[in-house]
């Protein structure tokens, strides 16, 4: 059955995951001077995203979307 997942699994991303995003991206805060929730207010993300995401985003674990990465 060409074209069917397993239960539970994911679909292959062909897209290349960003080499240094997450560096890239926990440079920036720590340049700021900026904590993750002082960044997400600074952002006016509060009512978006939660403290946590930004640990994933800079250790790599996620990928930010685009309108996160915009603001």
């Amino acid at each position: 059955m060409a074209g069917k997942r397993k239960s539970g699994q994911r679909p292959k991303s062909k897209r290349r995951k960003p080499l240094r995003l997450a560096e890239k991206l926990l440079q920036i805060r720590t340049q700021l001077g900026l904590s993750q929730g002082e960044l997400i207010r600074r952002l006016g993300l509060d009512e978006k995203i939660e403290r946590d995401y930004i640990s994933k985003y800079e250790r790599g674990v996620l990928e930010p979307t685009l309108d996160v990465l915009l603001a």
